[in-house]
């Protein structure tokens, strides 16, 4: 990939995950990326990701972290495509107001609940922590991925207790999408058709007192409409809930065959 590309690249990841919430902003805060609500395992000898194997092998890994630079789903390229403006951290640390302290973007993406091997569930008590830090000004992502069981699911639906206190819940669905298309019309886009968004989950938008909401995507596929990407301006703060973690993953950041770049 040349520097012209990668350069782009940085902007269009920042642009997509982090860009309508980035505009006060200072050029090197502190995001902090969970590791916490996760599978513990030996970061040490499986760190970079286990791409094949059986369950087992594969639970060994946090398929989204930045750390994950062997497997699709990673986040390496995004975090290096940042880099320039966001100190990225990877935090494996619980909820706390000490632990945001300083700290402009924290983002949570696909917690797993402890009945599925997680390190701990979130609580009420975590979603009040984070709708403080919001609150006063702070940057919130919250990811998801496609939900067709929730029985089965290994995610944290507490997760929603976060998405609520700003208008948004993750529904069990699976938006069995390639890519989703951009109104010709959409006020933050121009002259773009559609972006990658694979097999996701739709959210439920009723904002509440000190919010209103921003529709950024939707799926349009029949059976399972509904906003896939969502800003909430919150107070002082802004949360962004993105219904498929695959899209900010290392395939889709180093595929130059799609105009991703140009679409972001």
């Amino acid at each position: 990939m040349t520097t012209n590309s990668l350069k782009r690249w940085a902007n269009l990841a920042l642009l997509f995950a982090l860009g309508p919430l980035t505009c006060s902003l200072p050029a090197a805060g502190r995001l902090l990326f969970d590791d916490y609500y996760q599978k513990p395992r030996a970061d040490e000898q499986y760190g970079q990701g286990v791409a094949r194997g059986g369950v087992e092998l594969r639970n060994l890994s946090n398929f989204y972290s930045p750390d994950a630079t062997g497997i699709p789903n990673g986040t390496f390229v995004f975090a290096e495509l940042i880099a320039e403006k966001f100190e990225l951290e990877v935090s494996r640390q619980p909820i706390s107001a000490a632990l945001l302290e300083d700290v402009a973007v924290y983002m949570l993406v696909c917690p797993v609940r402890a009945e599925h091997g997680g390190r701990a569930d979130l609580t009420r008590e975590d979603a009040a922590v984070l709708a403080e830090f919001v609150a006063n000004g702070g940057r919130l992502v919250l990811v998801a991925n496609s939900i067709p069981d929730p029985e089965k699911s290994g995610m944290d639906f507490a997760g929603n207790l976060i998405g609520a206190r700003f208008g948004g819940k993750f529904q069990p669905t699976q938006t069995d999408t390639i890519s989703i298309p951009i109104a010709a019309d959409h006020p933050m886009f121009d002259d773009v058709s559609d972006v990658i968004f694979g097999n996701g989950a739709t959210i439920a938008v009723s904002p509440v007192d000190e919010s209103d909401a921003q529709v950024l995507w939707e799926s349009h596929r029949g059976g399972v409409p509904g906003p896939v990407g969502v800003i909430f301006n919150h107070q002082k703060g802004k949360v962004l809930m993105l219904g498929d973690a695959g899209t900010l993953g290392n395939a889709h950041a180093l595929r130059g065959d799609v105009g991703q770049a140009e679409a972001l």
